[in-house]
């Protein structure tokens, strides 16, 4: 069963890594080329941004929370 566990954190970490790559170029593009004259426009412009630039972290970190619980439970044969 552990190794199955490995599987889906490698695949969840695998498979959120090439979104992420495939995507970050684009969004970048347009948090740098969007222009809004209103100042809260503009602040939830660059709270949007940081949330997609820090994503890989909050991935990484539930990654880390799901092998930690899952290796808590106690494994019957």
């Amino acid at each position: 069963m552990a190794a199955w566990n490995w599987i889906v954190i490698i695949f969840t970490v695998l498979g959120f890594g090439l979104l992420y790559a495939a995507t970050y170029d684009v969004v970048k593009d347009m948090h740098e080329h969007a222009y809004t004259g209103d100042a809260k426009a503009q602040t939830g412009a660059n709270i949007v941004w940081l949330c997609w630039k820090y994503s890989p972290v909050a991935v990484l970190f539930a990654c880390m929370i799901y092998g930690f619980t899952v290796a808590q439970k106690p494994t019957y044969r």
